[in-house]
């Protein structure tokens, strides 16, 4: 509607009965985005070029009365302005759209969105499902919204700072919950948001450890400052790792290339940016997998793998 108002023209020649059902929906949109006094109504009309006349203060409650009556709830609240003025809000409209048959539907495109778009379209797609939710008369789409969103309990203000700061590969500080050190700041390079194993991750080069490193985005307790980022610090320069990869279904990730296929693996050469997030990756392959090169990595498995088997292994 915005683009309306800006672009339309209006003919002289339209009658009265037009200019107020438009002026109607003017109003009806201003008050659905935000609240606003008798004064910015007003001169929000007055910036539309074919309202010739300026609009009375009776007019509007004209108006506002109108819209009641077609079933808008109205919310009036006084300012903090000396002058004791009202704003008014639009909290509620009898416009109800129905969506029975489509909700499955709806939700299998919002699970295939998690994993494949940009984390800043994805923020976007899952705030439209919520608001939807609340217009819609229909309860089993709000239980599928609460059982299926990955951000329902995030603070939104939080998540869109974080991913600015992605796009503009800032400097990010941030108060954290570690598990093992409890609340610390921990300065990041941001690099993405991503969503892995239904938990939301803030990725990016940990200046603490001089490292590439995923952070549990619930774990942060808040952003303490943001700064651009100078190009000073460099991750560490691990060798690449090459494994033999025996399932040929299994999608790679950005880091990892194919040098080499067979019938019976393909051959994987491995950008190693972090060294605990690509052997939790070579874990998850099980039996899968075998490293290949360089000797190093094969022994810290082993060794990672031994300490597993004493964890398990039964105490007599």
């Amino acid at each position: 509607m915005n683009e309306f108002i800006k672009n339309s023209d209006i003919k002289i020649g339209y009658n009265s009965i037009l200019y107020s059902v438009f002026k109607s929906l003017v109003i009806f949109k201003l008050l659905s985005d935000t609240p606003h006094t008798m004064a910015e109504i007003k001169e929000t009309l007055k910036q539309i070029p074919f309202f010739k006349n300026d609009i009375s203060n009776d007019s509007i409650r004209v108006y506002l009365n109108s819209l009641a009556k077609c079933g808008c709830k109205i919310e009036k609240s006084l300012t903090r302005s000396k002058h004791r003025q009202y704003t008014y809000k639009i909290t509620e409209t009898p416009f109800k759209p129905q969506l029975l048959k489509q909700t499955d539907k709806l939700f299998d495109l919002y699970e295939i969105c998690t994993y494949n778009i940009p984390f800043d379209k994805f923020l976007e797609i899952d705030l439209f499902y919520k608001k939807l939710g609340k217009y819609l008369c229909n309860s089993y789409f709000s239980e599928k919204y609460e059982s299926n969103s990955k951000l329902k309990n995030f603070d939104t203000g939080l998540l869109k700072t974080l991913s600015e700061c992605c796009l503009n590969k800032d400097i990010v500080t941030v108060l954290y919950n570690s598990p093992h050190s409890g609340l610390k700041e921990i300065p990041i390079i941001a690099y993405e948001i991503c969503i892995r194993n239904h938990k939301v991750y803030l990725k990016g080069f940990g200046k603490e450890y001089k490292e590439v490193a995923i952070f549990l985005i619930d774990r942060i307790q808040n952003i303490t400052r943001i700064n651009s980022y100078d190009g000073s610090d460099k991750e560490e320069n691990f060798p690449d790792m090459v494994y033999e990869l025996y399932d040929f279904y299994e999608p790679l990730d950005e880091d990892e290339t194919v040098i080499e296929t067979t019938t019976k693996y393909r051959k994987i050469r491995r950008k190693v940016k972090n060294k605990l997030l690509t052997f939790q990756r070579i874990l998850e392959f099980g039996c899968e997998c075998k490293i290949i090169e360089p000797e190093i990595y094969k022994n810290e498995l082993i060794s990672i793998l031994k300490s597993i088997k004493e964890v398990y292994s039964i105490v007599k």
